[in-house]
């Protein structure tokens, strides 16, 4: 995950071995290993629970699923 550190402004810790990335006040999803699953689109972006994260696009709420679905 250290690496990765390089190509983004923020990274948190894995779980269930995926990452939030941030660059430039843009959120999405990778693997660990650096494997894009969603975009950084997302202004907010929560930590995946029982499969679901919490995400938000201009103050809209959604759930999206560990494959990168809305």
């Amino acid at each position: 995950v250290n690496s990765l550190f390089l190509e983004y402004d923020d990274l948190t810790d894995p779980v269930d071995d995926i990452c939030i990335a941030v660059k430039n006040e843009k959120s999405g999803y990778i693997t660990k290993q650096g494997k894009k699953i969603t975009e950084l689109i997302y202004d907010v972006a929560t930590d995946f629970r029982n499969g679901y994260a919490v995400v938000a696009i201009n103050e809209k709420y959604g759930l999206l699923n560990m494959t990168g679905h809305y």
